[in-house]
């Protein structure tokens, strides 16, 4: 008997990188002129792409988006007693960073339809000792900016966005990352672009920028060499994934407009089925087309379907875990009796679909029928 395309065990990822021969012909070009650690060419010229793509005044490397925000709060010169404000829904980098740099996390819920940060409720959370919120743009939907600055004006509060999942992400033509003190950026292997590990960090105060780079490197002396100003750590990236990042950046044009036609495919395909909702995204603001995520309003069907994605060989990934349900943090809570009730409901009802570039729209459109044959 002859299989039909909805029979047939396929083998379609997550998401992957995009790799060619240019990322392998910087990388070689680094190896041949035995600039592989956190020196040479690359490193400079990466920096200079994501500044000129996010239209940023000045722009850091660093080894990985974690340590991104965490050199982020130590440029900013966070205290012991300082409250961080973070959304309950997201990975759990944002709330690591924070802790590991001595910070105190203060956990908000999200909003229903948007799944980001709830502003009402960072409005709540505001107290004496908020000295730093940290917006995450959720699967590369931007956060109101306009609003949260709004709420920050007239108060001693830095604003740190965390865009390591919103390369490419714009409010009004503004990128995201430049609406604040500073942004932090990944690379990691299922981002827009990668390095394989990395991250980025960008600016608009010149001193600031200075401190980070001091911090980030040792907090050596620039003028004389292995005098150290400060405490300082290494957060350097290498020219190797620098390299690759060049190449990356220069087909990110391509990389983004294939996923922003797949995520067309299935908001056009998904968008009549009742059971299925889609993340928000307000009037003049542009998402970066990170993963192509869900709501479906029935658990028992999202499982089922879930596990006839997996025997069909389409891989799928749950949303983050609410960072109030993890044992670990629990001590964060102001409260036992908190609710988090949008990050729970958004978190167990939804997941990601296949979403890198890589995709083809004979793909996207093979998961969409099987979908809406089986959720019905």
């Amino acid at each position: 008997m002859k299989l039909t395309k909805l029979q047939k065990k396929y083998n379609i990822p997550i998401s992957e990188p995009s790799i060619s021969h240019k990322e392998k012909k910087y990388v070689l070009d680094c190896i041949k002129s035995n600039w592989i650690s956190s020196q040479g060419k690359y490193i400079k010229k990466f920096e200079n792409y994501i500044k000129n793509f996010t239209k940023s005044k000045y722009a850091l490397a660093v080894s990985n988006g974690t340590v991104a925000i965490e050199l982020a709060l130590k440029a900013l010169n966070i205290n012991k007693t300082d409250e961080v404000i973070i959304p309950d829904l997201t990975f759990a980098a944002t709330i690591n960073a924070v802790i590991n740099v001595g910070g105190k996390p203060v956990l908000v819920d999200v909003d229903r339809d948007t799944w980001n940060m709830n502003i009402d409720d960072v409005k709540k959370k505001i107290s004496a000792k908020t000295k730093f919120i940290i917006p995450v743009h959720l699967y590369g939907n931007p956060v109101d900016m306009i609003k949260l600055n709004q709420v920050c004006k007239n108060k001693n509060i830095k604003i740190i966005e965390d865009c390591a999942e919103s390369l490419g992400a714009k409010i009004n033509n503004k990128h995201t990352g430049s609406f604040s003190e500073i942004g932090t950026f990944s690379f990691y292997g299922n981002k827009l672009i990668t390095t394989g590990e990395g991250g980025m960090l960008i600016f608009k105060n010149k001193s600031v920028y200075s401190r980070a780079k001091l911090i980030r490197d040792h907090g050596m002396s620039i003028k004389k060499k292995y005098y150290h100003t400060a405490v300082g750590s290494n957060y350097r990236l290498t020219n190797i994934q620098a390299a690759i990042g060049c190449a990356q950046m220069e087909k990110i044009d391509e990389l983004f407009f294939k996923r922003k036609i797949n995520f067309g495919i299935y908001s056009k395909k998904l968008s009549n089925n009742k059971y299925i909702n889609f993340q928000k995204i307000r009037k003049n603001f542009h998402s970066s087309y990170w993963l192509f995520t869900i709501l479906v309003n029935n658990k028992n069907k999202k499982k089922i379907l879930i596990n006839k994605l997996r025997k069909l060989g389409v891989d799928t990934r749950p949303l983050f875990t609410p960072l109030s349900k993890m044992k670990v943090y629990k001590k964060y809570l102001k409260n036992d009796q908190e609710k988090f009730i949008n990050s729970n409901q958004v978190s167990s009802l939804g997941f990601s679909l296949p979403s890198s570039a890589n995709l083809t729209k004979s793909e996207v459109k093979l998961i969409c029928r099987f979908i809406q044959k089986n959720l019905i």
